[in-house]
């Protein structure tokens, strides 16, 4: 299998935002999130926390986990969106959906 990187452009964000830890308290660097798989056909419930610098940062790191299973990504215990990552042939490419879409 052969690794491949991609530049995922940097979100604009509202004048307001600021990172947050997992307590949702803003901090200076690195937000934490976390992607929550739930229970189905495909695997076990799992979460994933790790820190990142931005939503599109989160979306890379996110990248080496479970394809083609929906996934919540929170910040700081708010929901941002669900996504699944989808592979068609050799191209990669992120399903984002808001986050009471139903799987």
């Amino acid at each position: 299998m052969t690794s491949r990187s991609i530049t995922l452009p940097t979100p604009t964000l509202p004048a307001n935002f600021a990172p947050c830890n997992a307590t949702g308290t803003p901090t200076s660097g690195l937000a934490t999130y976390t992607l929550c798989y739930e229970d189905d056909c495909r695997g076990l419930e799992k979460r994933v926390r790790f820190e990142a610098a931005s939503a599109a940062t989160a979306l890379e790191i996110a990248r080496g986990e479970a394809g083609g299973r929906w996934a919540l990504l929170m910040c700081g215990g708010e929901i941002l969106c669900r996504l699944e990552r989808e592979a068609v042939g050799s191209s990669e490419y992120w399903v984002v959906a808001p986050p009471q879409m139903a799987n």
